[in-house]
């Protein structure tokens, strides 16, 4: 076990390639995790550009896994 304090990172990672899924990629990778015990969350919900907006049961059900992981 590591004595390093932990944090928790809440996004989504690529793809699709956006801001805030590069952004959390990035920090995922930084030189963060040689100082903290990083966590990372998915919030991802979809897959491509075209299904943003939209409502689906599909994105609802992931998104009641994300809450349910935290």
């Amino acid at each position: 076990m590591s004595n390093k304090p932990t944090i928790c990172i809440f996004g989504k990672l690529p793809p699709p390639y956006m801001g805030p899924a590069i952004a959390t990629k990035i920090l995922l990778q930084s030189g963060l995790k040689n100082n903290f015990n990083l966590v990372h969350i998915d919030t991802k919900i979809n897959e491509d550009l075209k299904s943003m907006g939209s409502w689906s049961l599909k994105n609802s059900t992931k998104i009641l896994k994300s809450i349910l992981k935290l």
